[in-house]
């Protein structure tokens, strides 16, 4: 059987709406840096390519998140209708003499930089002028938490590389949807979808009411008497032990 393919949501859970929060404060940014060493420098349009393809088919880096005006309802992410590979995917040379300390102190530069909220969540930039064990160029990718996790990594991975040194080109897939959605009208659209889920409920425990209203004026004896058992279990259940507690217990 298969593995199945990672599943996206449109709401922002909790845990990734706070790590998103944590963005603004240099000391609580969540990104993470893969850096990936290259035995020489590749095309750049072909780096651009192959990014641009992924973004399609992994869509959480062709989506920003949305927050609400009022946090009344879950933030949620939308295909960005302004997305830019220009701006995602970007080239630079290293600083000579292109050694290991100096890759290193460029990554941690650029890991610290914060990412542009209103944009996906994500940078990535291709640095010539390596000279690291053989090494022609690196290509460092900046990922916020939020994006995925470690097992969506895997499967994002997949979408960006080949086995294959030589492998043809992958079909591009269809252009996603572009959304246009402000705070505001996620806000709206929230009050509308919880007042439509209420009236039914609402209807449902009306009617629950009536049947129970008339359950009581035809046979009084046996509803009070059912109270009665309901009170007593719940004076059971609410009162004190019968026994005392054990020494863990207190």
């Amino acid at each position: 059987m298969p593995e199945p393919r990672l599943q996206f949501h449109d709401e922002l859970d909790a845990l990734s709406f706070l790590m998103l929060k944590g963005e603004n404060n240099p000391h609580t940014r969540s990104s993470m840096l893969s850096i990936m060493m290259l035995d020489r420098t590749p095309d750049f349009s072909q780096i651009q390519r192959t990014f641009e393809r992924a973004s399609r088919s992994f869509i959480r880096l062709r989506q920003h998140v949305v927050v609400p005006s009022v946090n009344l309802t879950s933030p949620r992410w939308i295909v960005d209708p302004d997305f830019d590979i220009d701006f995602h995917v970007k080239k630079a040379s290293a600083p000579s003499p292109g050694d290991m300390p100096e890759l290193l102190n460029f990554s941690n530069h650029f890991l610290a930089s914060a990412l542009d909220l209103n944009r996906p969540l994500w940078e990535v930039i291709l640095l010539d002028g390596i000279n690291v064990d053989g090494c022609k160029s690196a290509l460092l990718m900046k990922l916020h938490h939020s994006v995925t996790d470690g097992m969506g990594g895997l499967q994002l991975f997949e979408e960006l590389f080949d086995l294959d040194p030589n492998a043809s080109a992958r079909p591009m897939p269809p252009l996603p949807i572009p959304e246009e959605l402000s705070g505001e009208e996620l806000l709206k659209q929230s009050l509308r979808h919880g007042i439509g889920k209420l009236a039914p409920r609402f209807k449902r425990a009306m009617s629950k009411s009536l049947t129970k209203g008339s359950e009581w004026l035809n046979n009084p004896k046996e509803a009070l008497d059912n109270l009665q058992l309901q009170l007593e279990s719940a004076k059971r259940v609410m009162g004190p032990s019968p026994v005392p507690p054990s020494p863990l217990l207190r």
